[in-house]
């Protein structure tokens, strides 16, 4: 599944910026400022530790952590 979302964004990328196909993928990536799928991944799981940390997150996430001060 992974596999087929890569090549859909490499593809949305080449259209976007109406660029050649041997462009590599990170240097159009990197213009358009997207992150990678790990990037997106540890972005992600970052604002969701944020979120239960601070009291925003919903009870069955709050109720598994204990916080030490």
């Amino acid at each position: 599944m992974e596999d087929k979302l890569v090549k859909l964004r490499k593809r949305a990328a080449r259209a976007i910026l109406d660029v050649d196909i041997t462009v590599p993928s990170e240097t159009m990536f990197t213009r358009l400022k997207w992150m990678t799928f790990p990037e997106r991944g540890v972005y992600h799981k970052a604002i969701q530790m944020y979120k239960t940390v601070c009291g925003d997150a919903p009870d069955y996430l709050k109720n598994d952590f204990v916080f030490y001060i």
